[in-house]
């Protein structure tokens, strides 16, 4: 982690960043995220939200942080994530078609989750999407409160504390995602599930998302009042996560991530 965080905290050959790193054709392009993780240099994140990033619902409708403020407490990064964007969807610079598509979305979305073999069929969906030139903005919104969550690096362990307490949202979800390019295994108290799916309700007490490539795992364990879901999404420049979050029935609770490597 950057700064007076030892400038660069490493544990074989990692990197922990204050944010991950973005690029202009990432879906969530322009969300504050959570801490980066890279290895040897390179940035491992993909379109993922980091390590301990915050998502909030209002409704049927996601909402994510768009301004954060930080300081340094001795070795803990201190961030107020403040819940203020919502995704629209646009056609070249102005045309709005957000209603139209939510439409759409909201009716394919659950078959998509739900059955392997409509996903090529959405999968389809979203390149037409890109070549009519369909593409997110986040619009801000107000009096959604925020979420503070402290960062502590301790070689290769991460431990992350929430405080949602001034949280005006009925649910939220701290996510710990990667590149799912990278990213490709999940294992479920040891068991290799096979294909990640996009997004699973697991009861388990550990899972560890894997990549091949890096020979690097990263772990979470059950927490007592979460829920615990996993998933991966791969298409084009748009997704490119993977990774595990916790739903909290609770506005505090406190959780590790610990990455392990593999021969």
């Amino acid at each position: 982690m950057r700064t007076k965080l030892h400038q660069e905290e490493q544990f074989l050959n990692i990197t922990f960043s204050r944010q991950a790193s973005s690029h202009p054709d990432h879906e969530i392009h322009g969300v504050a995220r959570g801490l980066g993780v890279c290895v040897f240099g390179r940035g491992i994140e993909g379109e993922g939200m980091g390590i301990g990033g915050v998502v909030a619902l209002c409704g049927n409708r996601a909402v994510f942080p768009l301004t954060a403020e930080e300081f340094m407490l001795g070795k803990t990064l201190i961030r107020r994530y403040h819940m203020n964007g919502v995704s629209i969807k646009i056609i070249g610079e102005r045309g709005l078609v957000d209603k139209p598509y939510k439409k759409i979305h909201a009716a394919l979305a659950p078959l998509y989750v739900k059955s392997s073999i409509f996903r090529p069929f959405y999968y389809f969906l979203m390149a037409a999407r890109t070549v009519a030139n369909v593409r997110s903005r986040f619009a801000e919104v107000r009096g959604l409160g925020y979420v503070d969550v402290a960062y502590r690096v301790d070689g290769n362990r991460v431990r992350v504390e929430v405080d949602a307490s001034s949280l005006r949202c009925s649910k939220y979800f701290i996510a710990n995602e990667l590149s799912g390019r990278l990213f490709t295994k999940l294992l479920v108290d040891g068991r290799d599930i096979g294909r990640i799916p996009p997004w699973i309700d697991l009861d388990c007490d550990r899972l560890e998302l894997f990549s091949p490539a890096l020979k690097l795992g990263m772990e979470l364990r059950r927490v007592a009042g979460c829920r615990l879901f996993a998933g991966r999404e791969v298409v084009g420049k748009r997704l490119d996560w993977a990774g595990a979050s916790y739903q909290p029935n609770t506005r505090h609770f406190s959780y590790e991530v610990v990455f392990k490597q593999h021969d």
